[in-house]
């Protein structure tokens, strides 16, 4: 007896949905995938170092000044956002609670990330106090 299958799709098909691919296969490819999306990072990142010269200013800002720019920046989505919830909750009909709620996370997201750029930099800088001289 042949299955509706076979006739509707012809044999080879069937024969390929009666086969389940072995955990190897599927880790072969799954590492040929990985493989060649490292592959196309790792050319694009050559591509960019070889088409660009890096060169140091002298009007170049020290990292003090530009965390104290971040950090002023994030003081200042804190007061904005400080702000419209206070309109917010004074009634004002032109503050929506969605534009005070996305503040809020503007200010969360811009405290987080200033926090994590503190914590390398601390991480960095016991990593150099702790080399051998």
């Amino acid at each position: 007896m042949v299955s509706y299958e076979r006739l509707l799709y012809g044999a080879r098909s069937a024969e390929k949905k009666d086969k389940t691919p072995n955990k190897y296969e599927v880790n072969k490819d799954m590492s040929d995938i990985n493989t060649v999306n490292l592959l196309n990072q790792i050319k694009t990142m050559s591509a960019k170092a070889e088409g660009s010269v890096i060169e140091t200013e002298a009007n170049q800002s020290p990292f003090g000044t530009v965390f104290q720019q971040a950090l002023n920046q994030v003081n200042e989505l804190n007061q904005s956002a400080d702000a419209l919830k206070a309109r917010f909750e004074m009634g004002d009909p032109n503050v929506s609670l969605g534009e005070v709620m996305i503040a809020a996370q503007k200010t969360n997201l811009g405290l987080e990330a200033t926090v994590r750029v503190r914590n390398k930099v601390v991480q960095a800088y016991q990593e150099i106090m702790n080399m051998p001289v």
